[in-house]
């Protein structure tokens, strides 16, 4: 072969494998330049991922902000201050997901969610508290409009009218010829509207009555403190035929100090199992009125007082309104009176409750109990004093023709434990048909004086020593019988 040949032949070798490697080597190259086709495919997924996480979020939040007391304007705000905050913190997660162990959206919206959702809470309560001082403006507008419209009834003083009757046509304020003060009612049927009657009436100033129309089944946020602030001098009257019950752990209601709740109606103030709180907590220098057919059920309380717990307060309940099916892991399964009054009248009842320590009904540890007319404490169950218990400091009385009957102790008292200062039966009261394990079936006595006297009877009692009246230690100080005495 000639000289000329191979070098030809050698040039064509050399050019077919730099062809090659170009070949093979060139997409590589490609490849990894910025803005290549690798990049614009990993920036696509990244893209995708983003939007499906987004989508999730978006889903979450709707879902959550629903939920909440405000209006669906006020929704609307809280879903985009919240998809704000969202957005760059999916890129973020993205972007510092390790490149072999992309995250799927699922991933990213539970962690995004977890990040945001305290801010849920803030942002609520803000535009909550922005739009109760709108519609206290509004209120405040409505109540100075009709005056105007009087005494110049122009065409626009009319329209000014019409536009405050819609504006207050589930607040109507008017003033009371008793008491001169001001009466605001609101209609509530749902969480939303409750939230916004309780922040009329916290912002609303002392020295008021409110009126609160109940009807449905309302499910009411967990309140820490005192259900309706910190105003001073107010009455506020819950009354319809709906049901009130608690979303979480704590007092269904609390009333303050130098606050009257009444309850009427039909109205049901419903516990749940292992709370951590009374149905109804009544505080120093409060009020607590239940009247009508108005009831107290279904809690269970760690502590003491599964229906209402009195701290140096005041507890009436009159008519047919009752405290049944509640339960306490201490004392009270009904009532608890740690310091103050509790009195019944008409055909009120305490009935069904237990307690595992004192008083199944009621428990008494320094104050005054007094049963009148038809009240009734009834089957109730507890360790000592299945009806009701008095601690060292406690009165109870019993007056015309109430009954304390089929309550059971599984020690002594099975009607009631006393070891207090004053207990006193009158005037055809009866205690009868109560049970307990030891001494004094009806009426366990320890305390300091004991009166009964005017058809008083205390009979059909089961002990197993000692039934009726069983008087333990010393003879009380005084004790008058002139009614009957099954001991």
């Amino acid at each position: 072969m000639s000289m000329g040949v191979r070098e030809k032949l050698r040039f064509m070798c050399s050019a077919f494998i730099i062809f090659a490697l170009i070949v093979v080597y060139a997409p590589g190259v490609s490849y990894a330049q910025p803005g290549g086709l690798a990049e614009k495919i990993k920036a696509k997924a990244a893209e995708d991922l983003a939007n499906a996480s987004i989508k999730k979020i978006e889903k979450n939040i709707i879902d959550m902000v629903g939920k909440k007391p405000i209006s669906e304007a006020g929704k609307a705000n809280v879903k985009k201050k919240l998809l704000d905050m969202a957005k760059p913190m999916v890129k973020r997660f993205i972007a510092e997901a390790a490149s072999d162990k992309q995250p799927t959206n699922e991933e990213i919206a539970d962690a995004v969610m977890k990040e945001i959702l305290p801010q849920l809470d803030k942002f609520t309560e803000d535009i909550a508290k922005a739009e109760a001082e709108e519609l206290a403006a509004k209120f405040a507008e409505a109540e100075s409009a009709p005056a105007a419209a009087v005494t110049e009834p122009e065409p626009e003083q009319v329209f000014i009218t019409e536009k405050v009757t819609m504006l207050t046509s589930e607040h109507v304020p008017s003033v009371s010829p008793q008491t001169n003060k001001l009466s605001v009612d609101w209609t509530v049927n749902n969480t939303e509207t409750w939230i916004a009657a309780l922040t009329g009436i916290k912002t609303g100033g002392n020295w008021k009555d409110y009126t609160v129309a109940v009807s449905g089944d309302i499910v009411i946020p967990v309140n820490d403190g005192n259900t309706f602030g910190s105003v001073s001098q107010v009455t506020v009257t819950l009354e319809g035929s709906g049901t009130l019950s608690l979303s979480g752990e704590g007092n269904l209601l609390r009333v303050g100090i130098w606050q009257t709740l009444i309850v009427k109606g039909t109205l049901n103030l419903k516990g749940h199992g292992n709370n951590t709180g009374s149905v109804v907590a009544v505080d120093s220098g409060a009020m607590f009125h239940m009247t009508g057919s108005a009831a107290i059920t279904n809690n269970t309380v760690n502590g003491d007082g599964g229906g209402v717990f009195v701290r140096y307060g005041n507890f009436i309940m009159d008519e047919s309104s009752s405290v049944s099916g509640n339960s306490a892991k201490g004392s009270g399964g009904g009532v608890f009176v740690y310091s103050g009054e509790f009195s019944m009248h008409g055909s009120a009842r305490v009935s069904g409750n237990t307690a595992n320590n004192g008083g199944g009904g009621v428990y008494v540890e320094s104050g005054k109990v007094t049963m009148t007319d038809a009240a009734m404490v009834s089957s109730n169950t507890a360790w000592l004093g299945g009806g009701v218990y008095a601690g060292s400091a406690g009165t109870f009385v019993m007056q015309g023709y109430t009954a304390l009957s089929g309550n059971t102790a599984h020690r002594q008292g099975g009607g009631v434990y006393f070891a207090g200062r004053d207990f006193a039966i009158e005037e055809s009261a009866v205690v009868s048909g109560n049970t307990a394990s030891r001494q004094g079936s009806d009426v366990y006595f320890t305390g300091r004086t004991f009166i009964s006297r005017d058809g008083v009877k205390v009979s059909d009692n089961t002990a197993s020593i000692g039934g009726g009246i069983y008087f333990a230690g010393k003879a009380p100080v005084q004790s008058v019988n002139s009614g009957e005495d099954g001991n």
